[in-house]
């Protein structure tokens, strides 16, 4: 009698290739070879990933005009920063300025086309706090108005500066139809418009100026701006809509929903064509009827955080956010970077400025204040001179291979200068690799669920691009 051969059962063995050619949310699905997953950000820290690859975020250098460093006098320094758009009636030539507010409460200003940046002091005005500025051509002239609710109004004109009497105590303030609209100081709940075309007369009455009271729990007026042929006003809890044309007696107020916690005023900035504020419960887009929540990624880091002096500037078709955001445990001041066009975000952190400012026409920079100094926001990725430190990392994630057996066998990845890579598999093992420049191969061979990969650069120009993931598991150890 012939014994038969038991027949072997072997394993069958699966690889599963992930390549991600983009660092935010999605990994590449066109092949069979690629898991069908999403791949969640952590964290992105002075990295720019709006390109698909890992690029140099935003940095610090000093503001310069023809070589020359733009200083103050007399160990003065800025505090507030404004732009004062001029046209020079006389001369027929472009005269656009910067504007100073200095810790001597003093004003002062440069002119952006002078080669030798001479300061020029403003004479008879101290404001005892900051005032807001906006800029208006008023009566044939460009002037700069300023106003806060301790000192009064004032106009600019060219280097003379004039007060305008009985206006109200004004703590925000638009252009609309020839009208100045402002918010003012005490319960915050009027808003106030001069007369139309006289933007002096203040004085009450159905053919001059006026002002509209609007008392209700959507509490007090915070930022007032023109924007759709509207007046928006964004008040602590809410958002009201005036329709102000002709007759002060046609106008007409709307209260529009809202339910986003507390608004912080000087982060509510036109981005084309929305709206884009932060309130205590995140960040949101506004359309003029509408209001939706976007980037809540950065929830994490704001919960709980006071942002009451964060501010917004629409720069290159990019929203800056200069905010505190809760990172690693500990309040840092950072800038969100938020691109338009691709809606991708990502955070600038170690800059620590305050006082944005976009300056537009040709010179076309953002400028800004680190320890009252002046300074440019460009890509760089440096601090001045100091190299910021660049990091990435994804959430962890078991790229949809439902098996806690599976195998990460190796790791590529393309990097233009040397970098970090950290490994971490089921929250307790971790594995460093310092790796040079170029096509990199990474032998890993550790076993695990859930993966989350962390990238950090230290050097100048980093350019990190189609990290690959190599996985191996059974079939019979799926779920």
């Amino acid at each position: 009698m012939i014994a038969r051969l038991k027949q072997l059962k072997v394993p069958n063995l699966i690889k599963k290739r992930i390549t991600l050619n983009s660092f935010m949310t999605k990994a590449n699905l066109k092949s069979d070879s690629v898991v069908a997953n999403s791949v969640d950000v952590s964290t992105i820290i002075n990295f720019n990933p709006t390109n698909g690859t890992l690029e140099n975020g935003i940095g610090l250098e000093n503001f310069k005009i023809n070589g020359k460093k733009i200083t103050l006098s007399n160990d003065k320094k800025a505090e507030k920063i404004y732009y004062y758009k001029r046209f020079d009636n006389l001369l027929k030539t472009n005269d656009d300025r910067l504007v100073v507010y200095c810790d001597n409460k003093s004003l002062c200003y440069f002119k952006l086309n002078d080669k030798d940046l001479i300061e020029h002091q403003i004479d008879n005005i101290n404001f005892s706090k900051q005032p807001t500025a906006i800029n208006y051509n008023y009566l044939g002239e460009d002037v700069l108005i300023l106003s806060n609710d301790k000192d009064g109004l004032y106009l600019l004109n060219d280097n003379t500066i004039n007060h305008i009497q009985n206006a109200p105590p004004i703590t925000s303030m638009c252009i609309h139809s020839e009208r100045l609209f402002a918010t003012t100081s005490g319960e915050g709940t009027t808003l106030w418009f001069s007369d139309d075309f006289n933007i002096e007369n203040w004085f009450v009455s159905l053919d001059e100026a006026g002002f509209i009271e609007l008392p209700d729990d959507r509490g007090k007026m915070l930022k007032v701006i023109s924007f759709l042929d509207y007046v928006y006003v964004f008040r602590a809890y809410g958002i009201s809509r005036i329709t102000a044309y002709g007759k002060q007696q046609e106008f007409t107020v709307e209260n529009l929903f809202s339910n986003v916690g507390k608004i912080y005023a000087n982060t509510v900035t036109e981005c084309g064509d929305y709206i884009i504020f932060m309130a205590s419960s995140g960040i949101y887009k506004f359309n003029g009827m509408e209001i939706v929540k976007i980037l809540p990624f950065y929830d994490k880091y704001l919960d709980g955080v006071d942002n009451e002096e964060s501010e917004g500037v629409f720069y290159n078709n990019k929203l800056y956010l200069n905010c505190n955001l809760m990172i690693n445990k500990k309040i840092e001041n950072c800038i969100i970077v938020y691109d338009i066009d691709t809606k991708i975000p990502y955070i600038a952190n170690g800059l620590n400025v305050n006082s944005l400012l976009l300056i537009p026409g040709d010179l076309y920079k953002l400028c800004c204040l680190s320890k009252g100094e002046f300074v440019l926001v460009n890509n760089s990725g440096k601090r001045f001179n100091k190299i910021l430190k660049k990091e990435w990392r994804s959430d962890y994630s078991d790229y949809s291979i439902l098996t806690p057996n599976k195998k990460l066998e190796k790791i590529t990845i393309n990097t233009m200068q040397p970098i970090t890579i950290y490994i971490y598999c089921d929250n307790n093992k971790t594995l460093i690799y310092d790796l040079d420049s170029g096509h990199k191969e990474v032998s890993v061979n550790v076993k695990g669920q859930l993966f989350s990969f962390r990238i950090v650069s230290r050097t100048k120009s980093p350019l990190i691009y189609k990290p690959t993931l190599y996985f191996s598991y059974f079939k019979e150890d799926l779920w």
